[in-house]
């Protein structure tokens, strides 16, 4: 999808191009839009021609008890991590942005449980529940224990927690 800026001194935003024409919804609008700022130049004496200043922004007030989060070796490690760090510790907030997957591992969060029990607690079908667990596997965040016929799945290990912790931590930060 291509994006082109279009910028009027009334509109700041862009438009969206696809396959090389405007979509009819946003070329009205910006017809629209585009009239009326010509008529405003025009009306302020303003030649098309001209070079249209922007308008100011309005002076920003500093957010009050605010304080700065900083953390120069988090900052210098997620800065120069190659890229398929990167795209694993992508990949392991994608596993985590799911509300069903937050649910399973919020049950399993106090111990082992079946695939049957997950399912009950969260009214949902052991297939739902088994795929979910088998992506979550996949991104190393529970593991599986078997008993005879039966799996036991769990977190992986403590860091899965403190991600949850802190996320919960944050969300609920207000």
């Amino acid at each position: 999808m291509l994006h082109l800026k279009i910028e009027s001194p009334e509109m700041g935003s862009h438009l969206t191009a696809k396959g090389g024409r405007l979509r009819a919804k946003h070329a009205e609008k910006y017809a629209e839009k585009e009239r009326k700022a010509r008529e405003e130049a025009e009306a302020q004496g303003i030649k098309l021609d001209e070079e249209v200043p922007a308008p100011v922004a309005a002076e920003r007030k500093p957010r009050v008890n605010t304080t700065c989060v900083a953390d120069a070796d988090l900052a210098a490690e997620l800065s120069t991590m190659d890229d398929s760090k990167g795209r694993n510790l992508a990949d392991l907030f994608k596993m985590l942005g799911d509300t069903t997957r937050i649910k399973l591992l919020g049950k399993i969060a106090a111990g082992e449980m079946r695939v049957g029990d997950i399912a009950d607690s969260l009214g949902m079908q052991p297939s739902a529940i088994s795929h979910q667990l088998r992506v979550l596997r996949s991104a190393r965040i529970v593991t599986c224990r078997r008993d005879g016929k039966e799996a036991w799945y769990s977190l992986d290990d403590d860091h899965v927690v403190k991600l949850m912790r802190l996320g919960l931590e944050h969300v609920c930060h207000g």
